[in-house]
């Protein structure tokens, strides 16, 4: 059975008492970047979201599909131009007649394995057409999948792309309505962290150095990891939006 991960995520209730319109994002690293949303949560969800709450709880498997797709671009939806396939590390899928075949062990040895990844921890697309990008997603349970990366890349002649997903994960805010949808993701407005080696289970919070106490009407919520909760940059750009001091103030009078 493949392993299960699982992110809890704990937000202030005086965080989510601003009423900001911005969904919880999760992306996970591929290839080095970051340019899906492969869960979220929302105060109004749609699509496959789900619903934004003090405690939420994301799980996912290490269990893989590729597939091919034509979607490429900020905020386009992606959407399935072929039937996805199984993948394990080390293995291949020929794109052939038409279709992406069943994935088989590779002969790894002519794998360029760049920054630092390996057979055990890449798998790879052949001969895809270059009208087409090469898609990875991840299963998130009961039988589930949710992409986590988008090729960016136009492929010339009859190419191999190899696919390294990493135990690198960033959670951010933005206006979103689906988790489905590439994006320009910048590592500035959020957070990254992953999973401590042997560690299946990791806790964040956001919220204020205090929690549900702000110091002031200025104090701006981020980031704390769990263990002594030590908060991020305390200037994150990437929260639910500001209010004006007079809002802040009438709040809390």
């Amino acid at each position: 059975m493949a392993q299960v991960y699982t992110l809890n995520v704990l937000i202030d209730n005086a965080v989510l008492a601003l009423h900001s319109k911005d969904s919880l994002c999760i992306a996970k690293k591929v290839n080095g970047v970051y340019d899906v949303v492969f869960q979220g949560a929302a105060p109004v969800p749609s699509g496959d979201q789900k619903l934004l709450l003090a405690n939420n709880q994301f799980q996912w498997t290490e269990e893989y599909r590729v597939f091919l797709t034509q979607s490429f671009g900020n905020g386009v939806m992606i959407s399935h131009s072929t039937t996805p396939v199984e993948i394990s590390f080390g293995q291949v899928a020929i794109w052939k007649d038409g279709a992406l075949q069943p994935a088989v062990t590779a002969d790894t040895s002519t794998w360029d394995l760049v920054d630092g990844s390996s057979p055990d921890t890449t798998f790879a697309v052949e001969s895809a057409p270059i009208s087409l990008h090469a898609a990875v997603e991840q299963s998130t349970g009961g039988g589930q999948y949710s992409t986590i990366y988008v090729d960016p890349d136009i492929h010339m002649g009859d190419t191999r792309i190899e696919l390294t997903p990493k135990n690198e994960y960033l959670v951010f805010w933005k206006k979103i309505t689906t988790t489905e949808a590439m994006l320009a993701i910048s590592t500035s407005v959020g957070h990254q962290w992953k999973f401590a080696p042997g560690k299946t289970i990791k806790t964040i919070r956001f919220g204020y150095a205090t929690p549900e106490q702000p110091s002031s009407a200025l104090e701006i919520p981020t980031w704390a990891d769990e263990a002594t909760w030590t908060l991020g940059p305390q200037h994150l750009r990437g929260g639910p939006p500001k209010h004006s001091s007079a809002q802040a103030a009438a709040r809390h009078s």
